[in-house]
């Protein structure tokens, strides 16, 4: 079955839409920690992504992005650029850091558009790369990634063995 087609804009966030932008981070995280458990939430975790958030409006070379649909915030990513180390020769590098589309927004496009708006912001402020963290497990968004163009450069890899005796 195809998704209704609806109108939507694609816009910078405001602090108006911070609690709505706070709302769908935690779908996305609670999305993610079925995938990894390191992304299960701690119990003051939305208090601090919201003073996180808030930095971002203060930055200029960051921005959340909103999709507007139906009078609400139906999607959000938020992007940067960094600077790497200086011990390699890399040029700046943005990063996509989160998107995440509400379950009833979805096939849409808004997601494709939502990448391509970042793509324009990063370049905008001289991104030269454009980096994103993708969960392995997570299939669905692997699949979504590659089909924007991004390949695979590294896996990161994780060791739980150790076992702490007296506490």
């Amino acid at each position: 079955m195809e998704a209704a087609i609806i109108d939507y804009s694609i816009e910078h966030a405001t602090m108006h839409d911070l609690p709505r932008v706070l709302d769908l981070w935690e779908k996305l995280m609670r999305l993610t920690a079925q995938y990894n458990e390191r992304y299960k939430l701690s119990p003051d975790a939305r208090r601090r992504q919201e003073i996180y958030f808030r930095g971002y409006f203060e930055n200029s070379t960051a921005a959340i992005l909103v999709a507007r649909a139906d009078g609400i915030v139906a999607a959000f990513c938020n992007i940067y650029v960094t600077r790497p180390s200086a011990v390699f020769d890399q040029q700046n590098l943005g990063v996509i850091e989160n998107i995440y589309v509400d379950k009833n927004y979805r096939r849409r496009g808004i997601a494709g558009n939502l990448v391509d708006r970042s793509h324009e912001y990063l370049n905008n402020h001289l991104a030269d790369e454009v980096f994103v963290n993708v969960v392995l497990a997570n299939k669905v968004s692997e699949k979504f990634w590659r089909a924007m163009g991004y390949q695979t450069q590294k896996k990161s890899m994780s060791f739980k063995g150790f076992s702490h005796a007296g506490g």
